[in-house]
């Protein structure tokens, strides 16, 4: 028999044309569900197209088609030629989403999940593969040699910085492996034992304690590693959860902040070495990153190490219909969970809560999943039912329902992510400022979950009186998106106004809304856009995320060069912008102290180590794990007692020299709140100040957007003294009412976050003496000025200097004798800074 080669089909002369555009042009007539691109979508594309090659981040809102456009991209980039194209997703559920979107408009893409791929086009450069961070991210991946990465596209990288982080991260859970726990427990006591507080790290571990979470001494990590690394190496083969991880820290673990509490030990780089990862490490593979609105992309670069051009269409898709109902407005219906369990029995109800502690008091109906396949079976019984609940834990994104999905949420905590050197920072060092831009990019996301499009809308309960609050202050709003800024003052212009609601007055609100009542809807239209915000709240922000960008990539370099042994290199890159971090974000400069400190210890460098770590608790509290300049001869010390003991304790172990030099350290670092022209300089000398006396020493109105300009703390007596600074204001010029208006609101502000500490009034530190006839300041306002505040900096200078003198046992206790001396207590200390009233 003759072939026919007469009757082969011929080659085509031209190839599909890799434009965007093009192909979704070039869709199946017919099959295509998607009948055009939305405005949005075609910006996107277009701008992108410009220049391919080139590392880009594509922020759109959530509901306004990113995924399509992340499809187009990656077919466009497959027709380019490139070899490899890869599609990653956080969840396997965004996987199928994925995955329906393209066969939505004739594309057939490979998929790689549970270790298979679903066919061979992929590895044929015929296809791009739909697959997971998980699966690209680990050092064990099948994305390496002939299948390496040509060019990738991280759907959801709003997200990506935590799923970075899993993968450097190592979590032993005491429930699930108790002997490792026990094993590296004991090493991590020693660390704390090594420095004196293995009180501290019993405290954390006790079967009593609260919970709470504890940092191992950064420099016992060091000098223990090789043993910690020899707890770790038996018990990893077996276990693919600590095997991968481990594949990374491996060689690294003296690098890594380890964190301890009685349930789970923690070790993970206290910032992500996210150029250590293949994949992005390779500057010739363009990455395209689909994120969700953000006003920073600060954490896109902690979490990629990639700084990448920036393309935000100016589109109204994704901008759906909002009402927040919060907690004070409805008359106790959410100091339980009865009324939403009521309103469940009606309607859909999705619950967001961050920990599991906060999620068992929903246990009784809406209990979280506890696998990942029921997970996804209970979400697809939720997403068909009529009425329910349905429970998200530490989850802020990849779950969509849309439309009749789904129109009701409850938010029941301030979302701050699950692993435990997040908690840490939020609950511990109170990195406030530092997390304004991530919490408020996880609130829009929580806000995204049912409302999908611009004709969408939802009913959001906000339960915890930590979500409102932050909700509804002013700066944090700043962080979000307009639509949502105009959203949360409408709900609060609404939620004002309500009057002795009952549970039947609140499900009528949800009904009405549900079934689109037209007096709501002229409310709403009424109401929206007509409550903008401060515009100076929004350039202060825009500040102060530029800042922000430079900060990741300086977190970024100082790890990657730890982990690659360049660790005066890695200094550089902290040390060369900490004097700005100590005015624009001083708890932050407390935390990179922590690990110059570190690195120094590393380089063995005692002196700066010290100078660090001395720094680090003058910002963030005395009680941090971290060693002091050893002395001989002073016996077993118990913890201080007083606030000033625990401030002389800072000379106690130093020479004579040492001392001069440490003061005049202080003074340097003090002088500006003796006439400097620049605000945030004066604030930060003062907190010096008060950090140098033993005060837990805060400026709360940089640090959270809120509160005082400064803040002294003394746990010891439990007392708090909220100090504000006119310093712009000089004798002859009088404080006006509406500055006392905001002096009275934050010495309320002090009194609230402090309800158990006496607060003794407010100190306005200010060369002025008057304030104007118009003013009513309250009995508990008084004047402070330069010279009290010099003299009780040099009173304090000279005990400092009186205990160089002295031998290292009489040292501490003549520490100890002040700090019980009645002119140092807080309240002393006030009345000594007190020059009048300004009543």
């Amino acid at each position: 028999m003759v072939f026919d080669f007469g009757g082969l089909e011929k080659p085509k002369v031209k190839g599909a044309s890799p434009n965007p555009r093009d192909i979704f042009r070039s869709r199946p007539s017919g099959k295509a569900k998607i009948k055009e691109l939305w405005q949005g979508q075609a910006q996107a594309l277009d701008d992108w197209y410009k220049n391919p090659k080139q590392d880009t981040l594509i922020s759109m809102y959530t509901g306004a088609g990113k995924t399509l456009v992340g499809v187009l991209i990656a077919q466009s980039y497959l027709l380019q030629g490139v070899r490899n194209v890869l599609y990653v997703c956080p969840t396997i559920d965004l996987i199928h989403q994925t995955v329906r979107e393209a066969n939505g408009i004739g594309i057939n893409p490979t998929t790689f999940y549970q270790k298979n791929f679903s066919d061979q086009n992929f590895a044929q450069s015929k296809s791009f593969c739909v697959t997971t961070y998980q699966a690209l991210l680990n050092t064990r991946n099948k994305f390496q040699g002939q299948n390496s990465a040509g060019a990738i596209i991280f759907d959801d990288a709003h997200v990506g910085e935590r799923l970075v982080r899993d993968a450097f991260t190592l979590t032993i859970r005491k429930a699930k492996n108790e002997i490792l726990y026990s094993q590296l427990a004991a090493v991590i006591k020693q660390c704390f034992q090594d420095i004196g507080q293995v009180y501290n790290f019993e405290q954390i571990t006790s079967d009593f304690s609260s919970g709470s979470v504890g940092l191992c001494p950064p420099n016992g990590v060091y000098n223990r590693s090789h043993e910690l690394q020899g707890v770790l190496a038996p018990h990893v083969d077996g276990d693919i959860a600590l095997q991968l991880p481990f594949d990374y820290l491996r060689g690294h673990l003296q690098y890594c902040a380890i964190t301890i509490s009685k349930f789970v030990i923690e070790i993970t780089p206290p910032f992500i070495p996210a150029l250590h990862v293949r994949a992005l490490e390779d500057k010739s593979v363009p990455k395209v990153f689909l994120s969700a609105t953000v006003q920073s992309k600060g954490d896109i670069i902690r979490a990629f190490g990639r700084s990448p051009r920036v393309i935000e269409p100016d589109v109204d898709a994704g901008l759906g219909e909002r009402l927040m109902l919060f907690g004070s407005a409805l008359n106790k219906y959410c100091a339980n969970v009865k009324g939403l369990q009521q309103l469940s029995g009606k309607a859909k109800v999705l619950i967001a809560t961050p920990t599991e502690r906060a999620a068992e008091k929903w246990d009784d109906f809406a209990s979280p999943p506890k696998t990942a396949d029921t997970f996804t079976q209970k979400l697809n019984e939720f997403r068909t039912s009529s009425a329910g609940a349905f429970m998200l834990l530490g989850r802020y994104d990849g779950i969509d329902l849309p439309d009749d999905d789904c129109r009701v949420m409850a938010v029941d905590g301030v979302p701050i992510g699950s692993a435990q050197l997040e908690r840490y920072l939020f609950d511990r060092i109170k990195l406030d400022q530092t997390f304004f831009p991530r919490v408020a990019n996880r609130f829009t996301q929580l806000f995204g979950r049912i409302n999908r499009g611009k004709n969408d809308y939802g009913i959001y309960f906000i339960y915890s009186s930590d979500a409102e609050n932050w909700l509804r202050n002013v700066a944090n709003q700043a962080y979000f998106p307009k639509v949502l800024q105009e959203q949360i003052r409408l709900s609060e212009e609404f939620c004002d106004q309500l009057k002795d609601m009952s549970s039947d007055k609140i499900e009528s609100i949800v009904t009405q809304i549900i079934e689109r009542d037209p007096n709501w809807l002229s409310y709403y239209q009424a109401q929206i856009g007509q409550n903008p915000i401060d515009e100076k709240r929004i350039s202060d922000r825009e500040d102060y995320t530029k800042f922000d960008d430079e900060l990741a990539k300086r977190e970024a370099n100082f790890i990657l060069r730890l982990w690659q042994g360049d660790h005066a290199g890695a200094l550089g890159q902290l040390e060369d912008i900490i004097d700005e971090v100590r005015m624009k974000n001083p708890r932050l400069a407390g935390w990179y102290a922590i690990w110059l400190g570190a690195a120094n210890a590393i380089l063995n460098r005692p002196e700066p180590m010290f100078d660090w770590f001395d720094e680090a608790r003058n910002r963030l509290g005395g009680k941090l794990p971290l060693p002091r300049q050893e002395q001989q001869d002073v016996g077993l010390l118990q913890a201080s007692t007083t606030v000033i003991e625990e401030g002389l304790r800072e000379y106690c172990a130093l020479t004579v020299p040492e001392t001069i030099r440490k003061l005049g350290k202080f003074t340097t670092a003090a002088d500006p709140a003796y006439g400097d022209p620049s605000h945030k300089k004066a604030e930060e000398a003062v907190r010096v100040i008060g950090a140098a006396l033993g005060f837990e020493s805060r400026r709360p109105d940089t640090d959270e957007n809120d509160g005082p300009d400064n803040l002294w703390v003394d746990h010891h007596t439990k007392t708090a003294i909220p100090i504000e600074l006119k310093t712009d204001k000089l004798d002859g010029n009088a404080i006006n009412s509406e500055e006392v208006g905001q002096i009275y609101q934050h010495l309320e502000w002090t009194r609230t976050r402090f309800p158990d500490y006496a607060v003794p009034g407010i100190l306005v530190y200010t060369e002025s003496k008057t304030v104007t006839d118009s003013s009513n300041p309250s009995t508990d306002m008084f004047f402070a000025d330069r010279a009290a505040m010099k003299l009780l900096q040099n009173t304090f200078i000279a005990a400092a200097t009186t205990l160089s003198k002295l031998t290292p046992l009489e040292k501490y206790g003549k520490a100890s004798e002040y700090g019980s001396a009645p002119e140092w207590q807080p309240l002393a200390i006030f009345d000594r800074l007190k020059t009048g009233s300004l009543k």
